[in-house]
């Protein structure tokens, strides 16, 4: 199935609503993915479930039946991710390939992937996010930032 614009795709889970945006579609229904993406450079494949926002030039998801309707997601080049639970304090992501496992509740970032919360920072060649005890793991961390000023003149 070919979509070619304004694409609205929603997947109705037990515990939450995915709604997806973009230009174009492409369907495989005996593969059960779908693919996603924009015909400009300047707008992005919005994902948005009630407290997550995802932005990408692409996006692919696997989706399953009605049981689990929705496996797998990957949103490739340029990605943001927002929270929006305010509750602890302003969090969000960037990365070139983020995966979500529905099945495990998790994200796992790649490509240069960056984890903001408030002014704390943390990058590494791979994050991994777990949405439920919202643990997040870092490999081969290469900088990290509390967001203080440190003063270089004092001895």
């Amino acid at each position: 199935i070919l979509l070619r614009s304004k694409v609205e795709v929603d997947v109705i889970e037990p515990r939450e609503h995915t709604r997806i945006f973009s230009d174009l579609c492409m369907i495989d229904r005996i593969q059960k993915t779908a693919h996603f993406e924009m015909k400009s450079l300047r707008r992005f494949v919005n994902i948005r479930q009630p407290n997550l926002i995802v932005r990408s030039r692409h996006a692919h998801l696997n989706y399953g039946d009605h049981s689990t309707p929705f496996e797998y997601l990957i949103a490739e080049e340029d990605v943001t991710i927002e929270e929006l639970d305010l509750s602890q304090g302003v969090r969000y992501a960037t990365c070139g390939k983020a995966a979500f496992d529905t099945r495990h509740k998790i994200i796992r970032l790649t490509e240069f992937p960056q984890v903001y919360q408030d002014k704390d920072t943390v990058t590494g060649s791979r994050i991994t996010i777990h949405r439920a005890t919202d643990i997040v793991e870092v490999e081969h961390s290469n900088a990290y930032s509390t967001g203080k000023t440190f003063n270089t003149a004092e001895p």
